[in-house]
């Protein structure tokens, strides 16, 4: 297993342990190390800001690094509870498909979590996870 693997599962697991907005330095930090595009961009870049927004509670922003990571899969994201005990939100990063003919798009990956920028933020961490 990569580093960048065994990292990426480490961030995934402080994700879904999280309750609400991302603050710890380490966890922003770690996302921004492990974005696929990490190694071309300069820290002046405005993506920058973007991980951090989006770890922080900003829906924009976690949709811009979904679009910025997996530019060209599908978004789809889901409110409400059918039970007290579960998450408020969930999301699926679908496949893009050129095959008109098919009607479902494979799921790349899901997430769930009361708050809707941590749940693209984590569900854009499993995809990437699986992506390498």
């Amino acid at each position: 297993m990569s580093e960048r693997t065994t990292a990426l599962r480490e961030l995934e697991k402080r994700l879904a342990e999280a309750s609400g907005p991302i603050t710890a330095t380490k966890d922003i930090e770690a996302l921004i190390r492990l974005s696929p595009w990490h190694d071309t961009h300069e820290s002046a870049d405005p993506i920058w800001g973007e991980f951090v927004k989006a770890l922080q509670g900003s829906i924009d922003a976690a949709v811009a690094l979904f679009e910025r990571a997996l530019w060209g899969r599908g978004l789809l994201i889901g409110k409400g509870r059918t039970r007290p005990d579960e998450p408020l939100w969930g999301v699926q990063i679908l496949a893009s498909d050129e095959n008109e003919e098919r009607r479902e798009m494979p799921v790349l990956a899901e997430a769930e979590s009361d708050t809707l920028p941590l749940a693209i933020c984590l569900a854009t961490v499993r995809a990437l996870k699986d992506c390498l």
